[in-house]
């Protein structure tokens, strides 16, 4: 049995015991199954740090759950790893940012999971946001469950920016002010890019 110090490495450092071409494969899994469940949960992962959940009502085509996969890996390899580059005394293998970058996203599963609650797709389509009334008869009992996934989303996406910085802590070897700096920049510039390059495609 794992000791709960390993749980918590798996967790939030799995990258301490895989890299390299390990990494790359099981990220590609990674992407491909998020892919697929934000597809059939209709979460939609369009951005860097983005997931929301639509009306059920409106579904997109699966291409555009790939598109959303592909460009968001895209957008952060294309940034942190010039940034590991830069600011690293040490060599940044292409390959290990790549793969650990694409493996950081496993925490957004439970968000794609959390999906398929018919619940947490209230549709809005039409309705003025400030007409309290009208937003009420549509959610109805659901506010509670709505706070609720406001809370976790939020919670999940601070374990993936977490796992997200130590992706790139270890496959650039920078820790302290530098590693933490560099990082926000990076992923902030990632998640602008990834917004534009999702309106541009679709």
């Amino acid at each position: 049995m794992k000791s709960n110090g390993s749980v918590f490495a798996y967790l939030f450092k799995p990258f301490r015991f895989i890299a390299g071409k390990e990494s790359l494969f099981i990220g590609l899994a990674v992407l491909a199954l998020l892919f697929v469940l934000g597809y059939w949960s209709n979460t939609h992962f369009n951005g860097v740090l983005d997931a929301h959940y639509v009306c059920l009502t409106k579904q997109d085509q699966a291409w555009v759950h790939a598109v959303y996969q592909l460009v968001a890996w895209f957008s952060l390899v294309m940034v942190l790893y010039p940034m590991g580059r830069i600011f690293s005394s040490s060599s940044v293998r292409f390959i290990d940012m790549a793969g650990t970058l694409a493996m950081a996203r496993f925490p957004l599963f439970l968000l794609a999971l959390w999906g398929f609650n018919p619940d947490v797709h209230p549709c809005m389509e039409g309705i003025n946001p400030f007409d309290t009334e009208a937003v009420m008869s549509i959610l109805g009992d659901k506010v509670g469950l709505l706070v609720w996934t406001g809370l976790f989303s939020i919670a999940v996406v601070i374990w993936y920016i977490v796992v997200l910085y130590n992706a790139y802590s270890v496959s650039s070897n920078l820790k302290g002010p530098r590693g933490g700096w560099s990082f926000a920049t990076g992923l902030i510039i990632s998640e602008i890019i990834s917004i534009v390059l999702l309106i541009y495609i679709l």
